[in-house]
This record gives C-alpha cells, sequence and structure tokens, in this order.
C-alpha cells in the first residue's frame, strides 16, 4: 500500500524488476530450499550423534555459508549489468531505466548474505520446533520497507536522488533484522557456535542437496523471475501490476501455507530418520488437508473480491483506476495457483525428509517447460494477464507429478482423508461467495481507498469468514470444526 501510494509505475516497474534477484533468493533460501534440506540434515546429526556434533555442524554451516555467500554477492555486484539484461530485456530501450535497475540491482545484492545467514538460523530453530522468531522476521523486513519509505523518499527527493533508492535502503536494513532477530533464539537452545570455515561432512551433504533442491523447490519462484523478463517487453506497468498481484497471493501462501509446511518438515524429517513410513505419510496428507482448508477459500476470494481488493488496498497517490482494472484482471488468473504452490510446497519437504532431491527437479523441469510455452503463446495477445494465467498452471502441473513420482517412491500415500475434506472445503468456498457477492455491490470500487469503500469491504470479508466456517461446519469440514470446538472450549474456561 506504501509503495504503490508513493511512486509511479515506471519507478515500481524499476525497483520490482532490480528486486527480483534478491527476492527469489529470499523465497529460495529464507522460505524454501536450504532451510528445507538443511533441516533432514541438521535432524539426522542430532539424533543420531547428539548435541555436541550437532553444534560443530552449526558452526561449519554458518561459516561455509558465510564465505560463499559473500563470494555470490560480490560477484553478482561485478555482473549485475548482464543479470539485468538477461531478465529485463525490454529495459534497454531506455537507458535511463536501464541504468537505474542496475545500480539499484547492485545495491541490494549484499541482502543475499543477511537472508543467506538466516536461513541458516531458520532451518536449526525449526528443528528445534522454534517457529515464532523465524515467521516474525518477515515482518520486521516488511516494517523496514515501509519506514524507509515514509522516513527517506522525501529526503532523497530533495536531494536530487531518485526516491525509488529508499525501498533499497529498506531492502539492506531488513535484511540485518532479519538475522539479527534470530540470535537470541539460538543462544537460548545453546546453537550459536561461533563461525567455522572448516570442511564437515554433513555440510557436505547439505551442499549437494541443495542445487538440486533450489530447482525442485523454487521453480515456483523461477517462473515469477521470468515473468519479469516477458512482463519488461510488454507495455509499461506490466511488471508493476504482476508483483501487486503476487504480493496479494503471498499473503495465504506465507503467513498460513508456507507455515503449515514449515511445522510439518520437522515431523516428516523425524519419521523418516526413524524409518517410520507410516506416520511421514499421515503427516503428509495431514499438511495437504490444513492447506486446502487455506488455500481454496483464498482463490475463491481474491477471484471474486479481485476489484474491491485491489481498489482499496492500492488505489490511492500515484495508483489510478485504469491500475486496478489492470491489476485485478491478473489476480483472478493468479489466485487460481494457490492451491498448487500449496500442494508444491506441502509435497517438496517430503523428497527433502527422505533426503531425495532430484526427483523434484524432474518435476520442476516438465512445469518450466510448460510456463514458458504459456507465456508465449499468451502473452502478446494477453499481455501481462497471459502471464498471470502461465503462473498459475505452472505449479498445478507440479505438484500434480509431485504426487506421481512421490506414490512410485513410498507406495500408496493415502490421499482420500485428504480429498474428502478438499470437496467440503469447495462447498463451502462458494457459500462463501454468495455471501460476499451482494455485500460488495454495495462499494463504489472507482473511488478506489475511501472510508465507505473500506468500511465495505471490512464488512465483506467479515461476512465471506462468517459464511465459509458456518459452511465448512455444516459440510463436516474436519479443520473448522476443530478450530470451532477449541474456540468453545476456550470461552468456557474464560466464562467459568
Amino acid at each position: 500500500m506504501v509503495i504503490a501510494a508513493w511512486f509511479d509505475r515506471m519507478a515500481t516497474d524499476v525497483f520490482f524488476t532490480a528486486f527480483t534477484i534478491p527476492n527469489v533468493l529470499r523465497r529460495l533460501l529464507g522460505e524454501g530450499s536450504l532451510t528445507s534440506v538443511l533441516v533432514p540434515v541438521y535432524t539426522e546429526v542430532q539424533v543420531k550423534e547428539g548435541d555436541a556434533p550437532a553444534k560443530r555442524f552449526v558452526a561449519s554451516a554458518l561459516g561455509t555459508g558465510l564465505a560463499v555467500l559473500l563470494g555470490v554477492t560480490l560477484l553478482g555486484i561485478l555482473l549485475s549489468p548482464w543479470i539485468v539484461m538477461a531478465y529485463a530485456w525490454g529495459f534497454q530501450n531506455d537507458p535511463g531505466k536501464f541504468s537505474l535497475c542496475v545500480s539499484l540491482t547492485r545495491f541490494m545484492w549484499p541482502y543475499l548474505v543477511f537472508i543467506g545467514l538466516c536461513a541458516i538460523a531458520m532451518g536449526v530453530l525449526n528443528a528445534h520446533r522454534r517457529f515464532f522468531w523465524p515467521a516474525f522476521s518477515q515482518t520486521l523486513f516488511n516494517l523496514s520497507m515501509i519506514g524507509a519509505t515514509i522516513l527517506a523518499a522525501g529526503w532523497l527527493e530533495s536531494q536530487g536522488i531518485h526516491p525509488i533508492w529508499s525501498l533499497a535502503i529498506g531492502v539492506l536494513v531488513g535484511g540485518a533484522l532479519q538475522f539479527a532477530s534470530q540470535i537470541l533464539p539460538l543462544r537460548r537452545i545453546d546453537r550459536l557456535p561461533r563461525p567455522r570455515l572448516k570442511k564437515h561432512p554433513q555440510v557436505t551433504k547439505v551442499a549437494k542437496l541443495l542445487g538440486p533442491s533450489v530447482i525442485g523447490l523454487g521453480i515456483y519462484q523461477l517462473d515469477i523471475l521470468l515473468s519479469r523478463l516477458f512482463a519488461s517487453l510488454l507495455p509499461e506497468g506490466s511488471v508493476t501490476y504482476l508483483y501487486y498481484c503476487m504480493r496479494l497471493v503471498e499473503l495465504p501462501q506465507a503467513v498460513f501455507v508456507m507455515a503449515i509446511a514449515a511445522a510439518a518438515l520437522p515431523d516428516l524429517s523425524l519419521a523418516s530418520a526413524k524409518g517410520e513410513t507410516g506416520e511421514l505419510k499421515r503427516t503428509y496428507v495431514r499438511s495437504l488437508t490444513m492447506s486446502s482448508f487455506v488455500s481454496v477459500p483464498s482463490v475463491v476470494g481474491l477471484a471474486v473480491l479481485a476489484v474491491p481488493v485491489v481498489a482499496v488496498l492500492f488505489q490511492r497517490g500515484a495508483f489510478t483506476w485504469e491500475m486496478t482494472g489492470h491489476t485485478a484482471d491478473a489476480l483472478v488468473w493468479i489466485a487460481l495457483g494457490i492451491p498448487g504452490v500449496a500442494g508444491v510446497r506441502n509435497t517438496s519437504p517430503v523428497f527433502y525428509a527422505l533426503q531425495d532431491t532430484r526427483t523434484p527437479v524432474k518435476m520442476s523441469a516438465l512445469s518450466l517447460v510448460l510456463y514458458i510455452g504459456l507465456c508465449l503463446a499468451l502473452m502478446w495477445r494477453y499481455q501481462h494477464v497471459g502471464i498471470a494465467a502461465a503462473i498459475a498452471v505452472a505449479p498445478w502441473a507440479q505438484f500434480l507429478a509431485q504426487v506421481v513420482f512421490l506414490r512410485r517412491k513410498i507406495g500408496v500415500l493415502g490421499l482420500w482423508p485428504a480429498l474428502d475434506q478438499l470437496w467440503r472445503h469447495l462447498a463451502a468456498a462458494w457459500v462463501m461467495a454468495g455471501a460476499c457477492l451482494p455485500v460488495a455491490s454495495l462499494g463504489q470500487w472507482s473511488d478506489g481507498a475511501s472510508l465507505s469503500n473500506t468500511l465495505v469491504l471490512a464488512a465483506t470479508l467479515l461476512v465471506g469468514v462468517a459464511a465459509y466456517f458456518g459452511g465448512a461446519w455444516v459440510f463436516g469440514a474436519r479443520d473448522a470444526r476443530a478450530l470451532l470446538d477449541a474456540l468453545r472450549r476456550r470461552l468456557r474456561r474464560r466464562t467459568a
């Protein structure tokens, strides 16, 4: 909301493109591959060898990681012009735009060091069932971006510096805060040794697993990176429309789906280390069911309320009604990919718990080829909306392929309980849509983020949540009943 109000679409096109590298690396390292690979290996060391070897593993991981991250960062700074050219080819038609994008990219490369170390810390904390601070660090990053914009944008402009640099400053400060927030929790569990640049067999194992893992878990992020390249060839604003859509779909994905996957990974790793395949399957099916309970209403809600949501959240300042329409058109399509992403986020950790990072690469290759083909087929006719459709389809293909390969690897998965809950979630979501539409029709959405529109959207969301939980209860959704029962028990304790 702050970025949309402060900067025009030319500036945001440039920043979001420059932010592609650190943002993709944040998703892959901070919320994906490195953490997912490290947790099962660390758990194996902890279970089989004990505390002291586990602590030495952490020391070596931090030392080796720091050295590698510094080297990659230096190389990235030197190669930034060619990197930007690779994923923002269309910007070369405007030398000023291209030059600014290169400068911003160079400035933000050191963020990789912070987020890489943070990912190692997150993996160790998650393995010890410490989830709050790894999750909360994202809030510090976002607050840093907001604060830098509000405090520095105007001052930079008064000094003759483009105000978009305030966001780049926010990225680096946010990265430092993310890592700093992990230090005390690591100390509390006695896992904050001095980094050691010493070869360790289990760290070498993590490194070998990481390469395929980046492709296997990170294909969705590679799709986003390529979307910047394709969007840079389209009319001005295309990069911005897609970025704002991704921010909206990332809300349910980051807050709920990724949290569910992160919470399940230690249990999956422990079951794998003990050879308990049955428990591993039950944990996997349970995580799929919980993700479905969140992702299904997210799809329906964002698709049905695309215009109201975009108008109230973004339409102010430099963000116009025309931009609301373009963003909402893409949002409808991108939202359809949320369950596919949820499936990938919950299935990939099963392979990593089994210390198999090669199999996901095969499905990733299929998904990537499909994505590129769909983009090239749709983008010229449907512009950024065509890219949005391709972003939605690719994770679905990857998820379905993963399920097939996982079944071949460990046998029948026992997915019927998840499918049984899925139809209940779908039915409840359509009840929610039917309840939301009459309320949403009261808004004058061309007025953007007016007080009346904000109140109408808030009322619509409250009605939608109530309708979804009510429908889920009626249709027998297990997660809804468990949550409502827990709330009822808590209320009884407070009134007793």
